[in-house]
């Protein structure tokens, strides 16, 4: 076996220098889940910044989707499988992905199969990833790392939107919508797991600050108003359990934020007002998205109410407009109104699960949730990065859940007091 396993690795590396390169790597990952599992779970959060595609062409693998496929390898031991938070999650989303499979078998295409693979990794993998997390006390890493690299992508995203006449940023190549929902996702953690972070005070509002900054220069309308719609659920919700307290320390804060988001996506939006006018208009950002809507609903939804044309229809030669910007109208067009049923079932159960959990992990699963639900109306879900961090988020809610069951479980003499 051993002399075989040479032979080949020899093979390979004589007839081709990408491949030898692509096994070695391949070699390296696979040890370093073994040896160092918390260096690659913990890489799992800054990598949802790392949008960008490393093929092949038919899976259309981003460097998000390859952290979380290693991520779920050095996680495997440390799942809480028996947890009944993590059993929810995984019971509903093998639901979700069965009432998905019968679109594709429907409309079979294998970009359409590996799509149903691809949101079932994108949810329980991810999961799976948060929960080892806690498990292992590694936490307070993740986050900082995750932070850290918000931090430098939101530089880079004011550097550019200033030096570019104040157009919306594309820092490191990454979409404007793409860096919104990311930063909004790592402001929810900033805020709610600053606990975990523990940073010093100043520290925490700087940061903070500096992502906000990144937000407006992105410009990504949807992702603003998605923060807004955050602060203003969790101002409410403070507000009917009588912690006023918490909520009067955030106003000025809220305020803040308000003026200084308000103020770029309107400029954003005048700017293109003024680029694109009277028979310019269609071609707009909300002018192409008008059309594109019109022709998904009347093309694509109505002829296929039930079970829609299969994930990933739009990629097909003949396909009469490109994805929607819009949760509802995307999910409806692939999976019908029978997916969209099932989705709604699977994100009420998470929004349960993470409303259950411990806080602060808790909140924060709960909170970025709603925040990507909301960004995701404007934009695409089911994609590797901006819709990886809030599912991490959801697995340190499940994990801290399964700690305090296995705690209420277990036998008071077998329990030890935390020093």
């Amino acid at each position: 076996m051993v002399v075989a396993l040479e032979f080949g690795a020899a093979w390979v590396a004589t007839s081709s220098t990408r491949m030898a390169v692509t096994v070695m790597a391949g070699v390296f990952a696979l040890t370093a889940c073994a040896l160092w599992p918390s260096l690659i779970l913990g890489a799992a959060f800054p990598a949802s910044f790392a949008t960008m595609r490393v093929g092949p062409a038919a899976i259309d693998l981003s460097v998000a989707d390859l952290l979380t496929f290693l991520g779920v390898l050095a996680a495997f031991p440390f799942v809480p499988w028996r947890a009944k938070a993590f059993r929810r999650i995984l019971f509903v989303t093998l639901a979700y992905a069965l009432v998905v499979s019968m679109s594709v078998i429907a409309h079979f295409t294998f970009a359409g199969l590996v799509e149903v693979a691809h949101r079932a990794v994108m949810i329980v993998g991810t999961v799976c990833i948060g929960a080892a997390l806690v498990h292992r006390g590694k936490v307070t890493p993740a986050l900082r790392a995750l932070v850290v690299v918000a931090g430098v992508v939101s530089v880079a995203a004011i550097i550019d939107t200033v030096t570019n006449d104040l157009e919306p940023a594309y820092a490191f190549g990454l979409q404007k919508n793409s860096i919104g929902t990311l930063l909004v996702s790592t402001i929810v953690c900033v805020y709610f797991g600053r606990s975990h972070l523990r940073w010093r005070l100043w520290l925490v509002v700087v940061a903070g600050l500096l992502m906000a900054g990144g937000l407006a220069a992105s410009q990504s309308r949807g992702s603003g108003v998605a923060l807004g719609v955050v602060f203003l659920i969790f101002l409410i919700r403070n507000a009917w359990q009588r912690e006023t307290r918490r909520v009067w320390r955030l106003v000025p804060l809220v305020l803040l934020l308000t003026a200084g988001l308000g103020t770029a996506m309107v400029m954003s939006f005048q700017n293109q007002a003024n680029e694109r006018s009277g028979n310019e208009y269609k071609f707009s950002s909300v002018g192409s998205r008008e059309t594109t809507y019109r022709t998904v609903w009347s093309d694509v939804i109505t002829p296929n109410l039930a079970l829609g044309a299969g994930p990933k229809w739009f990629t097909s030669p003949d396909a009469p407009a490109g994805e929607p910007h819009n949760l509802v109208l995307d999910e409806m067009s692939s999976d019908g109104i029978i997916g969209l049923i099932a989705f709604l079932a699977l994100i009420w159960t998470c929004l349960r699960v993470a409303n259950r959990a411990p806080p602060p992990l808790g909140e924060l699963a709960w909170y970025g949730l709603v925040a990507r639900v909301i960004a995701a109306s404007f934009d695409i879900f089911w994609v590797a990065g901006p819709n990886t961090l809030p599912f991490l988020m959801l697995g340190l809610a499940v994990g801290a859940a399964s700690i305090a069951e296995r705690r209420e479980t277990a036998p008071a003499a077998a329990v030890v007091p935390a020093a």
